[in-house]
Formats: C-alpha cells, structure tokens, sequence
C-alpha cells in the first residue's frame, strides 16, 4: 500500500511539470513564429521597390504610436481582468468583470478621444 502512495504522488507531480513544459513549448513557439516573420519581412522593409526610405520611416512612426497607444488604452486591463477571474475570492462577481473592464476601456477611450 505504501507503493500505490508513492506512485500516485509521483503520478501527480509528473502532471504540473508536463504541464510547464507543454506551456513553456508553446510559449517558445510563439516567440519564435514572431521571430522568423520578421525575417521573412525583412526583404520586403529592405527593398527599396517596396518600400522607399522615407515610407519606412512613416511606417515606423505609425508602428510606434500604434504600440504606445494600445499600453495606454489598455491599462493593463487584460492582466487585470485575468487575476480577478480567477481568483477564487471574487467568485459571486465573476459574471459582471468582463463587462466592467469593457466599460471602464470604453470610458478611457472615449476619454482619450
């Protein structure tokens, strides 16, 4: 009986550490897919047929204020709204978050405008 214990407790450690490295994976994918579009577009910024010099920089600027923008619009609701859901202690209001987070993005954006 003391077999099937360990076993069993062996059994379920296994899981969150296959767990980790099956999210880990896919984490690593991701930022790699990110990395190899890059490269991939990276003969389309440099040409200059495509695209002329003057254009990249336009682009860039228009890249960089789409960036800043989408950190200051958000505020960081998306990480917020994910703690509070689940979070075991805001159970009762669990219905009602996300569409207080739309309000409140709704309320800065309009605010912002």
């Amino acid at each position: 009986m003391n077999q099937n214990a360990e076993s069993t407790q062996r059994a379920g450690a296994a899981t969150p550490l296959m767990r980790l490295l099956r999210q880990g994976g896919m984490y690593t994918l991701s930022n790699l897919a990110v990395k190899v579009a890059g490269l991939v577009l990276l003969g389309f910024f440099l040409n200059p047929a495509f695209l002329a010099q003057a254009d990249y920089g336009r682009f860039q600027l228009l890249e960089v204020m789409a960036q800043l923008l989408i950190l200051v619009g958000g505020m960081g609701m998306a990480a917020g709204l994910l703690k509070f859901l689940h979070d075991d202690s805001y159970a009762d209001e669990k219905e009602a978050l996300p569409f207080t987070a739309l309000a409140g993005a709704v309320i800065c954006g309009l605010a912002m405008a």
